[in-house]
């Protein structure tokens, strides 16, 4: 296979592995696995940040989400930390901060605003 061919197994299983990925992160809350959650919607944002110029494409709403949906489950980590540790509520709140921005910078909704504004 040549260096521009595209390997449509690796292709498939790479648009397919986000969507799985995602499904078990919304498994990992229900689960209260927050942390889990988390590692996989960071994972899910790589993914699909990756393939926003490479095959298999994925939509820059796509991309949004993915960074809105990590940013939520770091609010649910803060909500649930309460105020026990300062430090890590504060690392949180600025990687969600950044994930709401960076969906903001994709979408430019109001709505995506107001959700970086509140955190």
């Amino acid at each position: 296979m040549s260096d521009n061919a595209v390997d449509m197994n690796n292709t498939f299983r790479s648009s397919t592995g986000a969507n799985e990925l995602e499904v078990e992160a919304l498994v990992s809350i229900e689960k209260d696995d927050l942390i889990g959650a988390f590692q996989k919607s960071e994972l899910v944002v790589e993914l699909r940040s990756h393939h926003a110029d490479i095959p298999p494409y994925v939509c820059s709403i796509d991309i949004a989400n993915s960074h809105t949906s990590s940013a939520r489950v770091l609010q649910k980590i803060m909500v649930k930390l309460g105020g026990a540790n300062e430090i890590l509520h504060n690392k949180y709140r600025a990687k969600a901060a950044n994930s709401y921005y960076e969906a903001w910078k994709i979408n430019r909704t109001e709505e995506a605003w107001n959700l970086f504004v509140d955190v």
